[in-house]
């Protein structure tokens, strides 16, 4: 039996990121929220399998076979060039940084002032009495080794001193090129530098708030807060806005080959090509996608909500049109690359290839849902909760009428012009599913007290519906091609995403944090959602289903 996955493909990555570490240009690593695993090839960035959902906080690597990435409840896992393992650490503290330089000189320290060392065979215990918190490691061997929290500390492999002054905002992130040259972020525009004698501030003259620092050679990178990030290329500093969020993580192989995390609401990386750090990426923040449509092959994709318009080609979803002003519940796209949107209000419109164009429609209803078989047959469906407008529109390629269907309809769905399903409630409130054989609307399924909310199905004549009725939660109908039956999941609220995809089966998700669960060979099971994400819609394609909701869009697919 085939075992079904989820491939996160918007946003990439799908969660925040926070900590970064390369071995060389081709091969870097990246942590973050959720347990998230990352690896750059030099080409792609790809989600890597982890064995950890908790936070990591940070990550770094004493070679490509030998890295190291910490989190909270003394978590640690180990990269051997293979893949990531779990390893005792002999602490339940939350681990927040970790350096290393030898297969058996890597440090990794806690918030609470715990100083762990790995020494070739396991995780040991390094005295450390001082009272303070812990933010950030970094040394140069065994035998000098920088702690930092509210003060800075040095390691000489036997005793521990303070450096004799106090950081305003904490050492939040300490590297360095050599015993001669130690950099340290606190917090300010200000960075702490130690030429190997003395401890003098440096002026960025930036408007940065900094809490990470990296140096390579002569270069050195600081980010940080306000979005604002730094280089100094040995002679002098420069400033680049990078964003509005928090910047976390930079890691540096020269100067002019960068990498750096903004923690937005889904992680962005960044990258530093010598010139600058690309385009502000917090575009995550602002919308939130509502429907997807695919064609049948799964290619060419299409998903709206508020804020966005975003289309799938060559497996990378770009923005078509970004509007924060915009909302649409429902998306649609004709063999000739037109894009039908309609939502509430009586909003609709149509993207020619260049802009959104609105239609003037008499209705302010709430426009549900749209399909058609070319762009001059479209269906879009409408429920007035204000007045007797429900029903359902159709496009001719020149006006949208009303058809002679009063429901009020949720759902289209179909396969060619004679094929048509509609699924809503009638005048009674009672659950209808209606077809259309290219002459007339009949009733193929009705149930007594309930909405049906959704219908899809496969090319073979197969047949989903889904509904919800108070105090008995959700159900699924299954029709085969001969007869109904119920497939009714183990899910007690609404279904708001479900899509059936041809040789794949059914996946249906819930509101709020429900399993996402998919049906084939007669039986549900779950799919692994391993970041925390809201799916409000779906559609189904030879192999698979998309799943859209919030920034997120996901393939489900053998």
């Amino acid at each position: 039996m085939q075992t079904a996955t989820l491939t996160w493909e918007n946003p990439f990555p799908p969660v925040e990121v926070v900590d970064i570490w390369g071995a060389s240009s081709t091969d870097i690593h990246a942590v973050g929220s959720d347990g998230q695993l990352l690896h750059f090839d030099g080409k792609d960035w790809k989600t890597v399998d982890s064995p950890t959902r908790r936070y990591l906080g940070a990550i770094f690597g004493v070679s490509p076979n030998n890295i190291v990435a910490v989190g909270p409840g003394g978590t640690i896992l180990r990269f051997n060039g293979q893949g990531w393992t779990s390893e005792e650490s002999g602490t339940t503290a939350m681990l927040v940084d970790v350096w290393g330089n030898a297969e058996d000189v890597i440090f990794a320290i806690s918030f609470n002032a715990d100083v762990l060392r790995y020494d070739g065979t396991s995780w040991i215990q390094i005295p450390f009495t001082r009272s303070t918190h812990l933010q950030s490691v970094w040394g140069t061997g065994a035998d000098d080794l920088y702690v930092g929290g509210d003060s800075l500390y040095h390691y000489d492999g036997n005793t521990w001193t303070s450096t004799g002054f106090r950081l305003g905002y904490g050492a939040h992130s300490i590297s360095g090129s050599s015993a001669h040259d130690v950099w340290v972020a606190e917090g300010t525009h200000w960075l702490r530098h130690y030429d190997g004698a003395k401890w003098e501030y440096v002026d960025t003259a930036t408007h940065g708030e900094f809490t990470s620092v990296w140096v390579s050679g002569k270069d050195v990178f600081a980010a940080g807060w306000s979005g604002v990030a730094a280089h100094y290329d040995g002679i002098q500093w420069q400033e680049d806005k990078v964003g509005e969020g928090s910047l976390r993580g930079v890691w540096a192989n020269s100067g002019t080959d960068a990498w750096m995390a903004s923690a937005n609401f889904a992680g962005s990386l960044r990258h530093f090509d010598g010139e600058d750090w690309g385009t502000p990426g917090d575009e995550n923040e602002r919308y939130v996608l509502r429907a997807i449509w695919s064609d049948e092959r799964g290619d060419r994709a299409v998903s709206v909500g508020s804020g966005m318009l975003m289309q799938r080609q060559e497996s990378k979803w770009e923005p078509l049109v970004v509007d924060p002003t915009m909302l649409y519940d429902a998306v649609w796209s004709a063999p000739s690359g037109e894009i039908f949107v309609c939502g509430p209000g009586g909003s609709s419109a149509r993207f020619n290839g260049s802009e959104l164009r609105p239609f003037d429609l008499a209705t302010q209803a709430e426009l549900t849902s749209i399909w058609g078989t070319s762009n001059t047959n479209v269906y879009m469906g409408a429920i007035d909760y204000q007045g007797s407008q429900d029903g359902l529109w159709h496009y001719d390629g020149v006006n949208w009428t009303p058809t002679s269907i009063h429901d009020s309809v949720r759902s289209i769905w179909g396969t060619s012009p004679v094929n048509v399903l509609i699924a809503g409630s009638d005048a009674n409130g009672n659950g209808v599913v209606k077809r259309f054989n290219g002459f007339s609307w009949n009733p193929i399924y009705t149930r007594t007290g309930s909405t049906a909310e959704v219908v899809t199905g496969t090319s073979n004549g197969e047949l989903f519906v889904s509904g919800y009725e108070a105090g008995e939660g959700a159900w699924v109908q299954h029709f085969n091609g001969t007869r109904w039956s119920d497939i009714t999941p183990p899910m007690d609220v609404p279904i708001y995403a479900m899509a059936a995809g041809d040789g794949f089966g059914l996946v249906a998700s819930g509101y709020g944090a429900t399993p996402t669960l998919h049906y084939h060979d007669g039986k549900w099971e779950p799919l692994e959602v391993r970041y925390t994400a809201y799916f409000f819609s779906a559609c189904g394609f030879a192999g698979g289903v998309y799943l859209a909701g919030g920034a997120h869009i996901v393939r489900a697919h053998y």
